[in-house]
């Protein structure tokens, strides 16, 4: 095999490293808690994340109504890996049921990981 060819497959070899590496997923449970003394619902399709500050993308999780105090869990398969350097913001969008609003709630710089669970808490002040 002469050079050209040998540098060949080592890039096509690393590319198809990379590709796979930036297509890998992981998945983490959202637990939620509702404080609030009305009931909520959070909207997994109208929720959003974005990987180090950059455009927000849908995070599809299926939408949790919790009555006051209580606690639910959400599955959440994110659309980049995880780990490294990847900081993710994360918005989630809800609507609380005693004046049917909807709001946002944002969490900024987080080190997700895969199969790890993360607790947030809602209230509406």
């Amino acid at each position: 095999m002469n050079n050209r060819s040998l540098l060949a497959l080592s890039l096509s070899s690393v590319m198809m490293f990379a590709a796979a590496a930036a297509s890998a997923k992981c998945t983490v449970t959202l637990r939620f808690t509702n404080t609030d003394t009305h009931a909520i619902t959070i909207y997994g399709n109208d929720s959003q994340s974005r990987v180090n500050g950059l455009t927000w993308s849908k995070m599809g999780f299926n939408d949790v109504t919790l009555q006051p105090g209580a606690t639910a869990n959400a599955t959440w398969t994110t659309n980049f890996s995880c780990g490294g350097n990847a900081k993710r913001d994360l918005r989630f969008s809800y609507q609380d049921s005693g004046d049917n609003n909807t709001y946002q709630k944002t969490v900024n710089n987080l080190d997700v990981n895969d199969g790890s669970t993360y607790s947030y808490t809602f209230k509406n002040d």
